[in-house]
């Protein structure tokens, strides 16, 4: 079944490879860009336990095609897919395979104005176990600018995200906001970005209340929904490496007992060209999550770890072969957040990977 499932994904990445290529030399007015990863992974974690361990390697093969261009007068499209299959020598249930797809059209209303839709979807699939979510998501957006290198935009987003499992964790979301961003320095940047939505998950909410000496869940009988805000700024520098240093605040009030949280988060970037054709790229995140119920029994958010809430510490390290191909090492520490509230289990990455571009 692996070997059928990763065939099928080699020969559609070939032909969409191909397509690409003929369009290529067609239009001179699209821009295409395409490659191929392939890695070793060492995973001390596989099954991302908060107790025992279980360690394996793994292959994988992702690839990741874009292309820009104009489809009509005025109107400038971006399209992007990414797909990937990762296989496990040992713990086969483990085994996925991952589509990625985006689309955005832009349309310009005058000099300084635009509109454009963004649509995107994604689909993770385990091969072996009924496991997996497929995501779709639409934004209708506008972008404007204005003098003193001050460029921003509004927004709009509906997405729904659906698990293989069940219905339980199925979510709506509708979320829509402000972002914007300046430019003192040709080197420097600011930005900052305002959101909030709502979530509706196809369930009831329940409370967790003292029932004749002992506490009880008890179903009120009502569509379970989430106010979610989230408020984040960030800095960029490109001078001697480019640094990106952004922070956030995320709060999310439940009308469900135990879903409630709050969550600062702070975000490092730094990538350097080294000699030798080397580059180094280091990325560091930490989240401050705290939940405003206390809650004492386990609560299950989410069904299982895909949807990762990480605190990690990445070190990538790369170098050119030739003009199209790059060695990479990778290794990352991570701490998530794992499927029950406020339990977290630690994992670590080493790999090592080819990229060709085309």
């Amino acid at each position: 079944m692996i070997r059928l499932a990763m065939s099928r994904y080699i020969g559609i990445s070939v032909l969409i490879f191909f397509v690409f290529t003929q369009d290529e030399i067609r239009g001179q007015e699209w821009r295409w860009q395409s490659r191929l990863d392939f890695a070793w992974i060492h995973d001390d974690n596989v099954f991302e336990s908060l107790t025992g361990t279980f360690h394996d390697h793994t292959g994988r093969i992702l690839g990741d095609i874009s292309g820009r261009g104009e489809f009509l007068k005025n109107m400038t499209v971006s399209l992007r897919y990414q797909g990937g299959l990762e296989g496990y020598t040992q713990y086969h249930a483990e085994n996925r395979m991952v589509n990625d797809a985006k689309a955005i059209v832009e349309i310009p209303l005058g000099r300084s104005l635009s509109f454009g839709v963004s649509l995107g979807g994604r689909a993770k699939t385990f091969l072996q176990t009924i496991r997996g979510y497929r995501f779709l998501q639409t934004s209708p957006f506008v972008h404007w600018t204005l003098p003193y290198d001050l460029r921003g935009s509004f927004f709009y987003s509906y997405s729904f995200l659906d698990y293989r499992e069940g219905y339980y964790f199925d979510t709506r979301y509708q979320n829509g906001g402000v972002s914007v961003e300046y430019t003192p320095l040709p080197e420097v940047s600011l930005g900052i970005r305002w959101t909030m939505g709502v979530f509706r998950f196809d369930r009831h909410n329940y409370s967790f209340i003292l029932v004749d000496s002992t506490y009880e869940w008890i179903d009120l009988g009502e569509q379970q929904k989430d106010h979610f805000h989230e408020i984040s700024t960030q800095l960029e520098i490109y001078k001697w490496a480019l640094v990106r240093l952004g922070f956030s605040y995320q709060k999310n009030e439940s009308n469900g007992y135990g879903y409630g949280y709050s969550c600062p988060e702070i975000r490092l970037i730094v990538a350097k060209n080294l000699p030798w054709n080397l580059t180094l790229r280091f990325f560091w995140t930490f989240r401050w999550k705290r939940y405003s119920d206390t809650l004492q029994p386990l609560l299950q958010v989410r069904p299982d770890s895909e949807s990762e809430e990480s605190s990690f510490t990445v070190v990538d390290i790369s170098k050119d072969l030739m003009k199209n191909c790059s060695i990479r090492i990778r290794g990352g520490w991570y701490r998530n957040e794992s499927p029950f509230r406020g339990r977290y289990y630690k994992k670590n990455l080493l790999s090592i990977g080819f990229t060709q571009r085309f």
